[in-house]
């Protein structure tokens, strides 16, 4: 885990609760704002051998804030990721900070349909859209 002390968090994000363990907790910390964006600072663990983000690290923040989003929204009803299309339109370095912002676009009984768009101050790095399926009650 690395050290936040030194970075400015932006205003109203908080560490986000219930990181959880296994895959998720390798990416973070993660901050969460009350307005469902969700931001994190690329550290060097995130890019690629050419020293930007990493495809597979954008891909994988779209897919927990989007999956975030619908749990809240589905009163803390689990869901899993059915398929998640991204496009790549640009990327970030190492120490920039970066948000992404969720959105529901369309809800059944037994899916969620969502939005990613991804940033790093005005550029765009992924606009993505995916489905997810809830789980029945354990």
């Amino acid at each position: 885990m690395s050290d936040t002390t030194a970075r400015p968090i932006p205003p109203g994000f908080v560490i986000k609760p219930g990181a959880g363990g296994g895959f998720h907790q390798m990416m973070g910390p993660v901050w969460l704002h009350d307005d469902g964006r969700v931001g994190i600072y690329v550290e060097a663990r995130h890019t690629n051998p050419i020293g930007i983000t990493d495809g597979g690290f954008v891909m994988t923040l779209a897919d927990h804030a989007c999956g975030f989003a619908i749990f809240q929204a589905a009163n803390s009803t689990r869901a899993v990721t059915i398929s998640l299309n991204c496009d790549f339109m640009g990327s970030a370095k190492e120490g920039e900070w970066i948000e992404c912002r969720p959105t529901i676009t369309r809800r059944t009984r037994s899916l969620a349909f969502a939005r990613a768009e991804i940033t790093c101050g005005t550029r765009i790095l992924l606009v993505g859209n995916g489905i997810w399926k809830f789980l029945e009650p354990r």
